[in-house]
């Protein structure tokens, strides 16, 4: 299904794509959990070294976030005994309490002892239809500026 709309969205690699018209793009799509040069926060991968990865890879990461998920970036659904939820990459746990990183690079450190349940989910922080939120253009800035 993902893979369809990748492959739809395919078409905007041919578009002229202006890079500084994509900075604020990534400021209001991805600057909330990724961290490129001196913007953004440093929740998912630190994105500062994709100028060598090819457009179409990008893409692929962007439409489908799910395909590849690293270890250290795996989401983590954490549910307190009082009732809070809170979604976020696992960054430091102990016997005492485990600590996690939510967008905007906020922590929650949460102790054990009132601490529900701690899940690993099978999908990605990012979240899937990202790219429902900009027209094609607006795609190819994007991905013009992350490889400038």
């Amino acid at each position: 299904d993902r893979m369809k709309v990748y492959q739809n969205f395919k078409k905007a690699l041919d578009l002229p794509a202006d890079a500084s018209a994509g900075q604020p793009i990534f400021q209001r799509a991805c600057a909330n959990c990724h961290r490129l040069g001196s913007i953004g926060y440093a929740v998912g991968p630190d994105l500062t070294g994709l100028r060598n990865q090819p457009a179409d890879a990008l893409l692929l990461h962007l439409i489908v976030p799910n395909r590849e998920v690293y270890p250290t970036y795996v989401l983590y659904l954490a549910e307190t005994i009082d009732g809070q939820t809170h979604a976020g990459i696992l960054v430091e746990e102990s016997s005492l309490s485990v600590t996690l990183v939510l967008p905007l690079g906020k922590r929650v450190t949460i102790p054990r002892n009132k601490l529900k349940s701690l899940q690993a989910s099978p999908v990605s922080l990012m979240p899937d239809g990202l790219e429902q939120t900009m027209t094609r253009q607006e795609l190819a800035d994007l991905l013009a500026f992350l490889r400038n």
